[in-house]
């Protein structure tokens, strides 16, 4: 089933931007429109084409990533990697993060390329639940950047300073 209605009413989502909607304004107004069985579908996200898609990527990715770790400190990767599929290009993003020196910017940089593949699969998607779907995972990784703000991370950075050295960060 379309939803012509309902997708052309969703206020676009950017990257660089507040969520412009919030994520249980979103599924409520998914609820008003969507069939029963469509909500219920939807409702279980990981069960759409786009979402398995892009679950299968993210993986190969924190794969890549684990295997550069792994590597810097002479560690074997193999026992941390999850199952899944490799995909031509991923090393070199996973280095391009990897190589990243502030954490909040190799972050930011992950959750671009996340968004970055989400686009591409949702591109010949225009009314669908697949649509939708894609709209979930874009909402969900702004509603992930709101999170990082200083003060968090510089709690973050005091946690671990005090455990790694058993003093007082300053």
């Amino acid at each position: 089933m379309q939803y012509y209605y309902l997708i052309t009413a969703l206020p676009m989502l950017k990257f660089d931007a507040e969520p412009p909607i919030n994520m249980d304004e979103f599924i409520e107004l998914c609820r008003q429109e969507l069939t029963e069985r469509d909500f219920i579908k939807f409702s279980n996200v990981s069960g759409s084409q786009i979402s398995a898609e892009f679950e299968a990527w993210n993986t190969a990715l924190k794969n890549e990533l684990v295997r550069l770790r792994a590597s810097r400190l002479n560690f074997n990767a193999d026992e941390s990697l999850k199952e899944g599929s490799i995909y031509a290009g991923l090393a070199e993003l996973a280095r391009e993060v990897f190589n990243q020196e502030n954490p909040l910017e190799a972050e930011l940089l992950l959750d671009r390329m996340r968004w970055n593949k989400i686009s591409e699969l949702e591109a010949l998607e225009y009314f669908s639940m697949e649509k939708l779907a894609a709209y979930l995972l874009k909402l969900k990784l702004l509603k992930r950047k709101t999170l990082f703000t200083k003060e968090k991370g510089n709690e973050n950075y005091r946690q671990i300073y005090e455990t790694t050295t058993g003093s007082t960060a300053v």
